[in-house]
């Protein structure tokens, strides 16, 4: 429950637009191979010496310590799979300077003793307050992931990498264009039609292709149904969406001047910077886990619903076919 409120929690607070203040994600993707940071337990323990461990960990914790072992975790990339592992909260400690933070296991990602060395490994750690290995600078990448960013060490400058064949995070001298050093701070969502019950989902039989129509289906199931919403490097609130499976965006069509084509239907393309990429979510008043899903900027465009596709029309709150209810994603090996 906790889990799930933190997740609609930030949603909600969308509409503020505020330069990246953090924020709650069950979906880092490493954009090399896009897969799922996550903590994952490295000591294998008994019921009594798990008891035993929350026990200790509750205690001392109440007084601002953590001597809690949490299974020695691992710092991993895997498949989404939902798990509290993968859910991490990206924490201002002072303006513009970021705590990776999991909260299930009470632990903040950390340079391996405080070393500014290139190669020197990333592990997860007990949070510490004010210690510089521990805190990191989000840095967008301007050049070809834009809706990516780099992780940065304050202690040592380095970005944090991911090694595919080790499968370990070090830290390393960016080196842009390297995908394996950019990262999407997402939320693995789908998204279910208030009045139709259905959900979002690329035509299955283009599901690779650029340019496939974008529509609503029945089959709630379908991992084609899943979707990451990838916030904004520089700003909270605005999120690119990204079709988890076929890993292009929710595309909204322009005319030749640039603006949005009110009726027109979304397809799904890759990244492109002049493309209209950006959404942003409102909540419906009285429901606070449905969503007015708008085109950003501005509240004048949003998307509807209708005869099983998706469309841009002009915005009208009291239309429940405008309306989206965020679930949970679901597991899948894309």
């Amino acid at each position: 429950m906790i889990r799930k409120f933190l997740i609609v929690l930030m949603l909600v607070s969308t509409s503020l637009f505020a330069q990246f203040q953090g924020g709650t994600f069950n979906n880092i993707l490493n954009l090399g191979d896009h897969e799922t940071l996550e903590l994952v337990p490295g000591k294998k323990m008994s019921k009594e010496e798990k008891a035993a461990d929350n026990l200790v960990g509750d205690l001392f914790g109440k007084v601002g310590l953590d001597t809690k072992t949490n299974e020695n975790p691992l710092l991993r990339l895997t498949s989404f799979n939902s798990t509290p592992g993968q859910l991490w909260k990206i924490t201002m400690v002072t303006e513009g300077e970021f705590v990776i933070f999991n909260d299930q296991y009470k632990q903040a990602l950390t340079v391996e003793g405080g070393s500014k060395e290139v190669n020197a490994k990333v592990i997860p750690e007990n949070y510490q307050k004010d210690a510089q290995h521990q805190i990191f600078y989000v840095q967008r990448d301007t050049v070809k992931y834009r809706y990516g960013c780099y992780l940065i060490s304050k202690h040592s400058g380095l970005v944090l990498e991911y090694n595919k064949e080790s499968k370990e995070l070090f830290q390393n001298k960016m080196s842009e264009g390297n995908s394996y050093q950019v990262w999407a701070l997402s939320l693995r969502k789908k998204m279910r039609n208030a009045a139709t019950g259905q959900v979002i989902m690329p035509e299955k039989k283009n599901i690779f292709f650029p340019g496939a129509i974008i529509g609503t289906t029945s089959d709630v199931k379908s991992m084609y149904a899943n979707w990451n919403f990838i916030n904004h490097p520089t700003a909270s609130g605005i999120y690119y969406v990204m079709n988890s499976f076929s890993k292009q965006f929710l595309t909204v069509p322009k005319n030749e001047e640039g603006n949005v084509l009110t009726g027109g239907g979304i397809k799904q393309m890759p990244y492109n910077p002049n493309g209209q990429l950006l959404f942003h979510f409102k909540s419906v008043e009285g429901s606070p886990n449905t969503f007015i899903f708008y085109i950003y900027p501005g509240e004048a465009g949003a998307l509807i619903s209708e005869e099983n596709m998706l469309k841009t029309v002009p915005a009208d709150p009291t239309q429940k076919n405008q309306h989206w209810i965020m679930e949970e994603g679901t597991f899948s090996l894309f």
